[in-house]
């Protein structure tokens, strides 16, 4: 755990024999790396003959802060250590989850209206991550599943209604999943409404 960011791994019993190896890492991003409100926790683990790495991070917030949000990925991707100096890529199994801040850089309105007429894709191609993915900024080599859902963020309290608060936060996408490996196959991308 890391301030208000957790990682919790379950694990059959049946299946607990095949797991060894448990590491856990943690690194802070907030305030130059001296806060804990922004960063990453990290567990590794051998199943079977076959190495994971599971990362939950909480990168910068705001609109603006696409270089920050690259900054604290790379901070934690080169940050986490384990033991006998393995890191991240050290894995043959990577997935990352977790609220990454990335948003979709077109106006609050015109965001709402898409989303109302179902068309994610429109939004999707000023999506922040998917951006800096293609140009090889951040995340380089890692995929994500299609995304077939409304935004996730940011909702009034207690309803499915979007930020109506003065700050009108723009609908954005900043949960996400990414994963890298040959072995891994993702078979559900989702949300769940309120």
């Amino acid at each position: 755990q890391l301030v208000g960011t957790a990682l919790m791994m379950f694990v059959r019993k049946a299946e607990i024999l095949n797991v060894t190896n448990v590491e856990g890492s943690m690194i802070k991003t907030g305030l130059g790396g001296m806060a804990g409100n922004k960063g990453g926790i990290a567990v590794s683990f051998f199943f079977a003959s076959t190495s994971f790495c599971f990362i939950t991070a909480h990168l910068a917030a705001g609109t603006n802060n696409v270089d920050e949000r690259h900054n604290n990925f790379e901070t934690i991707s080169s940050g986490l250590a384990f033991s006998r100096g393995r890191h991240i890529k050290s894995h043959d199994s990577i997935i990352w989850l977790g609220d990454f801040n990335y948003r979709i850089n077109l106006p609050y309105e015109y965001v709402k209206e898409e989303i109302k007429n179902g068309n994610l894709a429109k939004l999707l191609e000023k999506d922040q991550l998917n951006d800096q993915m293609e140009l090889g900024k951040t995340f380089p080599f890692y995929n994500e599943m299609q995304i077939n859902f409304p935004p996730t963020y940011k909702f009034d309290n207690d309803s499915n209604e979007y930020d109506t608060s003065e700050k009108m936060r723009t609908p954005s996408w900043t949960d996400r999943i990414l994963s890298r490996g040959p072995n891994l196959h993702q078979t559900s991308y989702g949300s769940v409404p309120n």
